[in-house]
């Protein structure tokens, strides 16, 4: 029963995170805005036009399998229109400043060289997913009322920045799936306060694990190069398994490893199987035993594929 509500409350968690349920909020406020009668703030169109125009005067990557910035996607960006209705922007439903954009999907790979500043003071959320970027737009540090940034999926490399910690209000950023090989730290425990979700999945990340905000609830290092010693918990209790305990979860895997490496993060989290690929963190103290049911019940199921193979 207590390992139903861990994954209920995980779904919930990421469903009301994730940039994805911004869809449901912006129907819900767009359809409010049109009761009421409101336009959208003019500087926002204005900023919402200089970008459209950035990104015209611009030639994106002709490699890129994206659907092009310039096509029907910005179509409905039209000077003569409310800003609100347009296609991946979202209104809030009372001061009708604009504090969404989705531009998802999109090859956008002439972003950084073309935009240096997004005059958007009250943007929450940023959507950035799968746009060939290939480093994080600079314009983002000005953002600072951002509470979710999605740039997962892009061609970004190089580290990421020190000043993304300065972002106090975030509290969604995916960095998954780019092409990061290191991460600054943040220069004190007291930045990026507010950060829950921190996904940097599927990169390039090499060497230890550096220091991060502790008000993170989730973080996902999966598919990387990390290792570290194990942290503890806020509290200082190190939960690190009992030597009998860690030859019942060896003898189930034919992976060699060490806990030093495999349990990056045991003390604040579940680390599901370095040795398998996997590295993820979940603050909340479980106990041994279900470490050692994750690694027992991988095992099986690698068991039953290689057999299905045969």
């Amino acid at each position: 029963m207590k390992s139903y509500c861990r994954t209920a409350c995980c779904f919930l968690f990421l469903f009301f995170l994730s940039p994805a349920n911004s869809t449901f909020t912006s129907l819900s406020q767009t359809s409010s805005r049109q009761v009421l009668g409101q336009q959208c703030i003019g500087s926002d169109k204005t900023a919402l036009l200089q970008l459209k125009r950035d990104l015209s005067a611009a030639k994106p990557e002709s490699t890129s399998p994206l659907q092009p910035y310039s096509g029907s996607f910005l179509a409905s960006w039209k000077p003569n229109t409310d800003c609100c209705s347009w296609e991946g922007v979202t209104c809030h439903e009372v001061t009708t400043h604009v504090i969404g954009l989705n531009l998802s999907g999109h090859n956008l790979s002439v972003l950084v060289n073309s935009t240096k500043f997004l005059n958007l003071p009250y943007l929450e959320r940023l959507n950035l997913v799968n746009c060939s970027i290939r480093e994080i737009p600079s314009f983002v540090q000005k953002l600072g009322g951002l509470v979710e940034l999605d740039l997962s999926k892009n061609k970004i490399r190089g580290q990421v920045p020190k000043w993304i910690w300065h972002l106090e209000n975030l509290v969604y950023l995916n960095l998954s799936n780019n092409f990061l090989n290191g991460m600054e730290a943040p220069p004190s425990a007291s930045f990026l306060s507010s950060l829950a979700f921190f996904d940097v999945s599927s990169n390039l990340l090499e060497g230890s694990i550096p220091t991060l905000p502790p008000s993170i609830s989730f973080l996902s290092l999966a598919k990387n190069k990390l290792t570290g010693e194990i942290p503890k918990c806020d509290d200082g209790e190190d939960l690190q398994p009992s030597g009998a305990q860690q030859e019942s979860i060896l003898s189930e895997s034919d992976s060699p490893f060490s806990w030093k490496f495999a349990l990056v993060g045991y003390g604040c989290g579940v680390p599901v199987g370095v040795a398998l690929g996997y590295i993820l963190f979940w603050k909340t103290k479980r106990c041994s035993k279900w470490i050692e049911q994750s690694f027992k019940a991988k095992k099986r199921q690698r068991n039953e594929q290689n057999r299905r193979r045969r």
